[in-house]
């Protein structure tokens, strides 16, 4: 029996406040069948970013988390496809470098379209803030 569930939050960059409210069914398909091509478009979406990153758009203190914005910031809600270990691995690796992205992310005039560079570090971050362990 699928169960629909609801989540909601706040994510607070450089003091400014965004709330967030979704649902999704529960039975979303989990990473390996991601990886078997069962869920195309987040495949799709993710090597569309990964082909045009340009990783000099990126500060140099940031650039060893490109590979991981990538993941978590190129497609939408990836932790409810992430396994325990992956939100594990994204909290572990963020946690001293919150300060570092929000500053980055601070140049940016969030009332405007971010480029891609940007834009997956901020969703990257938001999936941080969400990702329940």
């Amino acid at each position: 029996m699928n169960k629909k569930w609801l989540y909601a939050g706040v994510f607070i960059l450089s003091g400014t406040v965004t709330a967030f409210f979704g649902d999704r069914t529960d039975g979303v398909a989990p990473v390996g069948e991601l990886l078997e091509g069962r869920d195309a478009g987040v495949l799709e979406r993710r090597a569309e970013a990964e082909a045009s990153f340009d990783a000099s758009q990126v500060p140099r203190e940031l650039r060893d988390l490109i590979p991981l914005a990538i993941v978590w910031g190129s497609t939408d809600n990836y932790s409810y496809y992430a396994s325990d270990a992956e939100k594990a691995e994204l909290q572990r690796r963020l946690a001293d470098r919150l300060t570092a992205i929000d500053r980055w992310l601070a140049t940016f005039d969030m009332d405007q379209p971010l480029p891609l560079e940007p834009s997956t570090f901020f969703w990257m971050r938001d999936e941080y803030e969400v990702a329940d362990l």
